[in-house]
């Protein structure tokens, strides 16, 4: 895939499925070992992102206290709440996490509101 990438001169995004054992997992943000079939992601990639929405796995309103948003301050379950975590930046800062709004709906990304609504 990687040679392909360069043949072509352009960026490939390569989705995959993560193991359950993230859902027994106190933080349920994937990490480059939950990729099923992939061992050699970590190796091959320039870099790699991991999305979760925690309102799947936590109840609206939990504290997220385990991790810090973008700004420092524990983030709360939002029904908007998606966070972004670089595992690894070849020319970058990783790991870094970020709290973002997610609305599908309109097919976009935001900054973090805890009082924002749904749409």
């Amino acid at each position: 895939v990687k040679d392909l990438s360069l043949a072509f001169d352009t960026d490939l995004i390569i989705g995959s499925q993560v193991s359950r054992d993230v859902k027994t997992r106190q933080w349920n943000q994937p990490q480059v070992t939950d990729a099923q079939e992939t061992s050699n992601f970590e190796q091959t990639c320039d870099g790699i992102i991991s999305l979760w929405i925690p309102k799947k796995d936590k109840p609206i309103g939990t504290s997220l206290i385990e991790k810090k948003g973008v700004d420092g301050q524990a983030v709360s379950v939002t029904e908007n709440l998606m966070l972004i975590q670089t595992l690894k930046q070849k020319k970058g800062k990783a790991p870094v996490l970020r709290a973002v709004d997610f609305l599908p709906e309109a097919n976009e990304i935001e900054t973090y509101d805890p009082q924002r609504k749904s749409k």
